[in-house]
């Protein structure tokens, strides 16, 4: 999946699903990257050839889209999916398929809308998350994954605006086990994501009593407890916010006693955290009253902190 929205570029013309051929690789030598590609792509060819009873997903004679997804290491793949079901899960897509672009489309080519999604991070895990938008029972299918499944396919539901698998998502990492490796990738997932805001208090609040009780390396412990000072400093669940504030401060008590976080890492938190401040301020200072009111909560919120 993509760090940003991804690129969208419609055609005008019909495209089958491209495969990357490679020969087999020699005994007793460790697989070139092509030959991971290659092992990739059956995969894939695997996740667009089953589907349940019923399914529609890659179904050409029902489906009135082409869509193709390629990524960055040289891999491109068509799929058949549906317009009324993509639209009606993923605002993204319900963007790039408006009813003016479908006029425009429709002017240019009597054929399926052919539209491609490029440089992907993780072509195989954006078709299983647009197989989610045909499944009836998300949660049931999410737990057969592992954890860093589940990460990705997260990932890719927040970019295109998939909310349906975001929480499904969220629910399984707030029950599913956990391995000590993975505790971190979660916490800075969901960071970078900014999911505080969408039901993922309860993962971080697992993600900080998790490290809390667990001290052996103190330089992570350090980097996942400014990564929740910042959901506290910035999140605008009022909620969400007050829960994981206790946690942050009850973190702080007990990792100032044991030197795992650093006086510049505190402080830099801190310079954050009235810049901020001092933005609200001068916002407010060159609007009316009006706006000025609005933006009381922030400054309380950043005041109490």
């Amino acid at each position: 999946m993509m760090s940003n929205e991804p690129d969208v570029h419609p055609r005008t013309q019909n495209q089958g699903q491209i495969q990357v051929s490679i020969s087999a690789p020699r005994h007793n030598q460790p697989l070139p990257v092509i030959d991971k590609q290659t092992l990739t792509m059956q995969r894939i060819s695997g996740l667009l050839s089953t589907r349940s009873p019923g399914n529609q997903f890659n179904d050409p004679d029902s489906s009135d889209i082409k869509l193709t997804l390629s990524s960055k290491d040289g891999i491109s793949v068509s799929m058949n999916v549906h317009r009324q079901i993509v639209v009606a899960h993923s605002r993204f897509f319900a963007v790039k398929l408006s009813d003016r672009w479908e006029k425009q489309q429709k002017n240019e080519s009597a054929g399926p809308y052919i539209v491609e999604i490029a440089d992907c991070d993780d072509v195989e895990v954006y078709i299983e998350t647009l197989k989610l938008m045909y499944c009836k029972d998300l949660r049931k299918k999410l737990m057969r994954e592992d954890v860093s499944k589940v990460l990705g396919i997260l990932k890719v539901s927040a970019v295109i605006d998939f909310d349906v698998g975001v929480l499904s998502c969220l629910e399984y990492l707030e029950a599913a086990p956990w391995a000590e490796d993975e505790e971190e990738k979660v916490a800075s997932l969901l960071v970078e994501l900014r999911l505080e805001n969408v039901g993922a208090g309860e993962v971080l609040k697992r993600v900080s009593v998790d490290v809390t009780n667990g001290t052996d390396d103190g330089g992570d412990n350090e980097e996942v407890l400014l990564k929740l000072l910042h959901v506290v400093l910035e999140g605008k669940d009022e909620k969400a916010r007050r829960e994981m504030k206790g946690l942050v401060l009850k973190m702080l008590r007990e990792n100032s006693s044991q030197n795992d976080l650093r006086k510049e890492s505190l402080y830099s938190a801190c310079d954050g955290c009235l810049e901020h401040l001092r933005k609200h301020f001068l916002q407010a200072a060159s609007s009316d009253l009006t706006d000025a009111s609005c933006g009381e909560k922030k400054w309380i919120k950043l005041i109490e902190f």
